[in-house]
């Protein structure tokens, strides 16, 4: 692959293949360092279910339950992975990802903890994804550490790259997607049959790795069709249905004959069934739901499922004032103090607008910075394109699920988040990149504050008051680590000619 570069461009491509590398290892570090900052080390699954919010359901070791099924001689597989659930009814990637790494490392793993790095790792993986998508967008190396810090120290992150249940990792596959369809890049791309292949595999691993992927998918392929100079052509397509196709066709296979029907999380999503595992067909079960109500009451829990992500903000500013009022106070102030980080925790866990703190005022900076700029630069044609999946995803989101109020973050795609983070930094970047290293500090610091210095101790959950002196250390390297390493990566268009940059670098 390197034969025929020159030294600086062979050295440029190990930096760029390097630098991302680090990035998912340093963000993994850091999040494992902080979830066991406390200890738990022993009884991850438990530890990573109650770090941060009080007593959050099983959903992180469905993943590994398969794999120790699938891992015993035992056949037929059991019904059920845990109550409720069928060995059918969750997308299988972080199993399969967890089943490849015990067959080449032969460990031994009774308590939970390498599928827990495991599972972290993966999680993480939107580090250098994020980093890949505003590399190939062309903006600078210090805004790029910026965004990688806000996500990074966000509660969204913290929370969900420790409790390991497959969300984010998805997410990263769509945000690689994203970076191919919606940047300038892919004016060449569309061309070239391995591009018709890559994003086909990053479509089908993203729907094996969380069925809400499709929220995403969906706008991304909108944005694409309606633009005439941004289709793919004939055979790129055929070639990414093809391995799409290829990816989900087995499990759907396993899915109809082997552990039937395999729709339960579908029907909870879309139909707002509780009786999960019926023998009604999901076409049955939605028919049957929406034949329960009237015009007004689906309007209304439409509208509900729309503006659920938008609310819990003015909560939010109160809870964070309350919390800098009263963070090294103790008795009263202390008990304070624990209510609004209970309260700010459990927020920025269900509701997409506080979870994003400053960088919900992105729309309004991206406004601003086209306004003054009025012109097209790249990268804010991107962020537009970025804000127009958001939009898009959301209002698809609120339509397809049942309700109401049924769009509380988990219940999405993580992609969401992470396009939003990228353009928001594109526009806080051109309005002023003072600006942006502002709001990185300020919301860096309360995102540590919030996960890391206040503890907040749900009833029945047991936590050490010491420190890990080992974990700190981690996690402090980890967050170091993140922020600097985009700095070592080379600049955009080092490593080739800028329209090869994608399929060179």
């Amino acid at each position: 692959m390197l034969q025929g570069l020159d030294h600086k461009t062979t050295l440029a491509l190990l930096r760029f293949w390097v630098v991302p590398a680090g990035i998912a290892v340093a963000a993994a570090a850091f999040s494992l360092g902080l979830g066991f900052l406390h200890g738990g080390t022993s009884n991850p699954l438990v530890t990573a279910g109650t770090r941060y919010t009080w007593h959050l359901p099983s959903d992180n070791g469905i993943p590994v339950f398969f794999a120790n099924q699938l891992l015993s001689s035992h056949r037929p597989l059991p019904h059920f992975v845990v109550p409720g659930w069928l060995s059918s009814d969750r997308p299988p990637l972080q199993t399969a990802v967890y089943l490849l790494i015990r067959a080449v490392l032969p460990i031994s793993d009774p308590h939970g903890l390498w599928y827990q790095v495991t599972g972290t790792f993966l999680q993480c993986l939107w580090a250098p994804a994020l980093w890949c998508l505003l590399y190939v967008v062309g903006i600078s190396r210090r805004a790029t550490a910026c965004a990688l810090s806000l996500v990074a120290l966000s509660g969204f992150v913290i929370v969900n790259s420790f409790f390991a249940w497959p969300k984010l990792f998805p997410a990263a596959l769509l945000v690689l997607l994203a970076a191919c369809v919606l940047t300038q890049d892919w004016d060449d791309a569309r061309e070239r049959l391995s591009s018709g292949i890559a994003c086909g595999l990053a479509a089908g691993l993203a729907i094996l790795g969380h069925e809400g992927s499709v929220f995403a998918l969906v706008p991304l392929l909108l944005l694409v069709l309606v633009m005439p100079r941004r289709r793919p052509r004939p055979r790129v397509a055929l070639a990414a249905f093809g391995m799409v196709v290829a990816l989900i066709g087995p499990w759907m296979l396993y899915q109809r004959y082997y552990d039937p029907p395999g729709d339960a999380l579908a029907k909870v999503q879309l139909a707002g069934q509780t009786k999960w595992n019926s023998n009604q067909s999901l076409e049955s079960a939605i028919t049957h739901a929406y034949g329960q109500l009237g015009i007004a009451q689906i309007a209304h829990n439409k509208w509900s499922n729309l503006t659920t992500p938008i609310s819990g903000e003015p909560r939010e500013v109160k809870g964070f004032v309350q919390l800098m009022g009263n963070l090294f106070g103790g008795g009263q102030s202390g008990s304070r103090r624990t209510a609004a980080v209970q309260s700010l925790r459990i927020l920025n866990f269900y509701n997409l607008l506080p979870s994003l703190g400053l960088v919900a005022l992105g729309p309004f900076a991206y406004a601003f910075a086209l306004w003054r700029r009025r012109e097209r630069m790249p990268d804010l044609v991107v962020a537009a394109r970025m804000w127009a999946v958001v939009v898009l995803i959301l209002a698809l989101w609120a339509l397809v699920e049942f309700g109401p109020g049924a769009t509380v973050m988990f219940q999405g795609t993580y992609a969401t988040e992470l396009l939003i983070y990228a353009a928001a930094t594109i526009g806080f970047w051109h309005v002023s990149p003072r600006l942006l290293t502002a709001v990185a500090v300020v919301q860096g610091a309360a995102g540590l504050a919030l996960y890391a210095v206040a503890r907040a101790p749900w009833p029945d959950v047991s936590l050490s008051r010491h420190i890990d002196s080992g974990e700190l250390l981690l996690m402090t390297a980890g967050l170091i680590a993140v922020i600097v390493l985009p700095f070592l990566a080379p600049r955009h268009g080092e490593c080739g000619e800028r329209s090869r940059s994608v399929s060179t670098c």
